[in-house]
């Protein structure tokens, strides 16, 4: 008679034998190419992420020191998106996988992906036609759908602007081409208005002393010369009057608040009144009275 040992023998065989073609298998695995092969391939995608990252930051230092930084930045995106997708690629044909069957792949997703992302697409090409057509740069003071700053940089598919509050404000490339898009750095001298209201009686005394008041601004400039004028007649017996004058475009800030603290400081002081309740025109108005620059014909 078979002990219980002997019984069983046969599984505790049968166990062995399959714990030990675990630990074969698993060890051909991993001396096997398929394993070196998916290592390949995970190690030129991070490489390629790499490498990708690497470019963009020397693009971005380069960019300070170039006359062109728009074309720099833009640059810089085009090549990290392309180096990162030939990473992919090259990553797929070394797996086994047939340079037909990505080009064919790729095919169809960028046909699907151009057709779900149109406006990207839309914001890219117009990128290219910013940097083709140069309608500002990198820099420049604009303004574009009611967003108005200075231009950080113009990326592959968005320009970034800084607002004078110190805030990042992303305007997608194809609005350029969409809406009317305002440079007021193109010249090297900008033309400002203010607007100040006042009563009708006090139109010829209070016409001359605005244009005096800019005339003697330093930061002014004398040719053309500044001038007041008579904008609209309101109902109610009121008139809405305009000070135009020109000033050095990299000056149009200084130059606005010395403007609207000289016209403050003329009827707080040089008509002896502190708050003309007949013209409306106060210290806090003129303070707040220059806006943006403006962009109306003279006259």
């Amino acid at each position: 008679m078979l002990s219980w040992k002997e019984s069983f023998s046969p599984f505790s065989t049968f166990r062995e034998n399959a714990a030990g073609d675990v630990v074969r298998k698993t060890e051909d695995l991993i001396h096997h190419d398929t394993f070196q092969v998916l290592a390949l391939a995970l190690a030129e995608v991070v490489v390629a992420w790499v490498i990708s990252d690497l470019v963009k930051r020397f693009c971005d230092r380069a960019a300070g020191k170039s006359l062109n930084r728009g074309i720099v930045t833009f640059l810089a995106s085009f090549l990290s998106i392309t180096i990162r997708i030939l990473g992919v690629i090259v990553a797929l044909d070394q797996l086994g996988v047939s340079m037909n069957v990505i080009i064919g792949a790729m095919s169809g997703l960028g046909v699907g992906v151009a057709l779900a992302l149109k406006n990207n697409m839309a914001s890219v090409a117009s990128g290219l036609q910013i940097l083709l057509t140069r309608p500002f740069k990198v820099g420049d003071f604009i303004s574009i759908d009611s967003s108005y700053g200075t231009v950080l940089a113009i990326e592959l598919t968005y320009t970034t602007l800084l607002t004078s509050d110190n805030e990042e404000v992303v305007v997608p490339n194809n609005t350029f081409l969409t809406d009317n898009m305002v440079n007021y750095t193109a010249r090297d001298t900008l033309r400002c208005v203010l607007d100040f209201p006042c009563s009708s009686a006090d139109i010829l005394r209070y016409l001359p002393q605005l244009t005096a008041c800019a005339a003697g601004c330093s930061l002014v400039l004398q040719d053309p010369p500044p001038v007041a004028r008579v904008n609209q007649f309101q109902s109610g017996g009121q008139a809405d009057l305009k000070l135009i004058y020109y000033c050095r475009t990299d000056q149009y800030w200084v130059t606005r608040d010395q403007v609207a603290k000289a016209v403050a400081g003329l009827f707080e002081e040089g008509t002896g009144q502190t708050e003309p309740a007949n013209t409306g025109i106060s210290a806090s108005s003129c303070a707040s009275a220059a806006g943006r620059p403006a962009a109306e014909n003279q006259g």
